[in-house]
């Protein structure tokens, strides 16, 4: 893989920045999963998709001697590298489940060979060459595990106990963050530009370790804007008083303008990338909650306008963040448990949410209208999703389209990866962008005598519009 580039696309206004790589999309090897595995469809024939795959994401040689499986948790995190649908990065954390006390990692547990038991064990694998998976990170941090990769494809950022570092793929060569003086990290994230690093921490420097928001700049880690989350948003709080029972997470919009924060608490809020002040508070965490801190994804067909985020009510709000109107909201199915996150494809014409009976839910993003259901326990018995704790099934943590739309990797609690396959997508516009990107970079995709508009449909690039309309507004006309 090759070095991204910065692509620039001229709106209506104001012109958008957008790293891709340097090299042509690369699809996903069915033909040599599927050579050794069948094509495994579901038992019930209920959904419209099944999983194909599977693969265990904990390392060879972990001991887990003297603990109830039941009450361990593998928390697992999973993303497709960008433009290149035949690698997965995996995060993997080990954690025993206390009931009220909350998650304790296990390495803390003293257990027989409890120096082997992954924290932030971070791994690469390769479809195209599936024997050796590249291990990224082996350092371990007190943060939960998840995947942070630039745009580009070129960089990962990870937490060790005391420092984030941002790491080189095709090199191996790491920088540091300079000047942090966090003592605790919770979540990092690259900006859509590459330019900037958001990260979640405890600072050593405010009164009583306060969470603080920090912009690096990703090109050598350094500090560019820092500031106390409860002095840009004040009504900020945390569900409990131990650091580990509360999770944060951050995320760029897609113009690299805004950055939004989540708490375990249920709260949303907004603010500039320079925290000069918020922009808006989404989900206040009083009259209505987010149903946990993963639950929200921004819409990438816009530069930052559109989010949606699931709710405590199992309501699905799709918002106007300029506006502060809602343009639609949907109600979850009644025979599905809370939701646990959400994530928009590629192009931005549906979202998927997996809720924690191990159901994923297809949404059209342009009506709210629910398209079709994956459920996880009706799949062949090499796949299918069992109960683990108290006849509770595993929690599903995140959620990947690959770059075509047609594979979903699912990661869960019990230390897997389920890829599963998706219905074709039958839409000139969609196949005829792939076509272009299998055999052009989509570093060079600027440079083609296209109108705008094409070049910015063949790259997924948010456009700017002139109007936003409520979904029951479109009914009535």
């Amino acid at each position: 893989m090759k070095m991204g580039a910065n692509i620039t696309v001229n709106s209506n206004t104001k012109k958008l920045k957008q790293t891709v790589p340097q090299s042509k999309w690369i699809s996903f090897p069915k033909h040599k999963i599927l050579s050794k595995t069948g094509c495994a469809l579901s038992l019930e024939g209920q959904d419209q998709g099944h999983v194909f795959y599977q693969f265990n994401v904990i390392p060879p040689g972990v001991v887990t001697t003297g603990l109830d499986p039941a009450q361990i948790i593998w928390w697992t995190d999973c993303t497709f590298m960008p433009f290149d649908d035949s690698q997965i990065v995996t995060s993997l954390g080990g954690y025993f489940y206390r009931g009220s006390q909350g998650l304790t990692q296990l390495r803390k547990m003293r257990l027989q060979n409890y120096f082997r038991i992954p924290q932030g064990f971070m791994t690469l694998w390769r479809f195209n060459d599936p024997h050796f998976p590249d291990v990224i990170n082996t350092k371990p941090s007190r943060a939960l595990p998840h995947c942070s990769v630039s745009p580009g494809g070129t960089q990962v950022s990870f937490f060790t106990d005391t420092d984030i570092i941002s790491s080189n793929i095709q090199q191996g060569s790491v920088i540091k963050a300079k000047e942090m003086f966090c003592s605790t990290f919770f979540f990092s994230a690259f900006s859509a530009d590459s330019n900037f690093v958001a990260v979640l921490g405890r600072s050593r420097l405010h009164l009583n370790f306060a969470i603080v928001l920090v912009i690096l700049r990703a090109s050598d880690m350094l500090v560019m804007y820092q500031k106390s989350v409860r002095e840009l948003f004040s009504k900020f709080k945390l569900q409990k008083n131990s650091t580990n029972q509360d999770r944060l997470e951050c995320k760029f919009s897609p113009d690299s303008q805004f950055v939004a924060v989540s708490t375990t608490g249920g709260q949303l809020f907004i603010v500039k990338r320079d925290l000069s002040n918020l922009e808006c508070v989404l989900v206040d965490g009083k009259n209505e909650k987010l149903t946990n801190e993963r639950c929200y994804d921004f819409d990438p067909q816009y530069p930052h306008e559109v989010l949606a985020v699931c709710v405590n009510s199992d309501e699905v709000y799709v918002k106007n963040i300029d506006s502060g109107s809602q343009i639609y909201c949907s109600k979850l199915p009644e025979n599905v448990t809370k939701a646990t996150c959400l994530k928009y494809n590629m192009e931005g014409d549906s979202f998927a949410v997996g809720c924690q009976d191990g159901v994923i839910v297809m949404i059209s993003s342009s009506s709210g209208n629910i398209l079709y259901l994956l459920d996880s326990k009706t799949q062949a018995t090499a796949f299918a999703m069992t109960p683990c704790k108290l006849s509770m099934y595993p929690e599903i943590i995140r959620i990947s389209f690959s770059h075509s739309d047609d594979v979903l990797a699912v990661s869960s609690t019990e230390g897997a990866v389920r890829l599963w396959q998706l219905p074709p997508k039958i839409n000139l516009v969609h196949m005829c962008r792939l076509v272009i990107l299998k055999h052009i970079p989509a570093s060079t995709i600027n440079c083609l005598p296209l109108p705008t508009r094409i070049k910015d449909l063949i790259v997924c690039c948010p456009r700017e519009r002139t109007a936003i309309t409520p979904v029951k507004s479109r009914h009535k006309e």
